[in-house]
């Protein structure tokens, strides 16, 4: 994955849900301080196509 596809997911996110912030964790988070672990030949992150996003703030 991207970041730019990651950025993607979140806004799709974001406009079906009421919270106005996301938190992204997982392996898919590190794309947002090294981006290029997601354009790099046999990076891990090359292979993903999901991402894990919590709604902020959470509520039990």
């Amino acid at each position: 994955m991207r970041l730019d596809s990651l950025k993607h997911i979140a806004r799709s996110v974001q406009a079906m849900m009421e919270a106005g912030r996301l938190i992204v964790f997982g392996s898919s988070s590190l794309l947002a301080s090294f981006p290029e672990l997601g354009e790099l030949a046999g990076s891990p992150l090359q292979a993903t196509y999901d991402a894990d996003l919590i709604p902020y703030p959470f509520e039990e």
